[in-house]
């Protein structure tokens, strides 16, 4: 009986530390005005895992430990994308906020007014 409960204790401690992950979180927010990116994408580079930004431009991962780079990007405002190298340890939360700043080729147009003339 008590080879068995060793046995028991043994695969359970072996399946929690193969799932033992940590997280990596933080926020994203535009470079001049300090302001959260909502919906910008962070991405693991060369894994299927990644999240969006929320309204408040906070995103959370769960990772297996180890060595990953993030790319952080919203390339429909035009901002250049970040790229981050970070180890996951087992268990602990890691911060990695960034700043994004815009293209300078990305030109914005406040206000276009368009006038139509009729010739007869």
């Amino acid at each position: 009986m008590l080879n068995r409960i060793g046995i028991i204790l043994f695969f359970l401690t072996l399946s929690v530390l193969s799932n033992a992950q940590g997280v990596v979180e933080g926020t994203v927010i535009d470079s001049l005005s300090s302001e959260p990116i909502p919906f910008a994408s962070v991405k693991v580079v060369g894994q299927n895992k990644g999240a969006n930004t929320d309204f408040d431009g906070k995103y959370q991962i769960k990772l297996p430990a180890g060595e990953y780079v993030l790319v952080f990007s919203m390339s429909m405002d035009g901002y250049v994308s970040v790229e981050k190298s970070i180890l996951i340890i087992d268990g602990q939360t890691l911060p990695v906020s960034v700043q994004l700043q815009k293209s300078t080729s990305v030109q914005q147009i406040e206000t276009m007014n368009v006038v139509h003339v009729k010739t007869e």
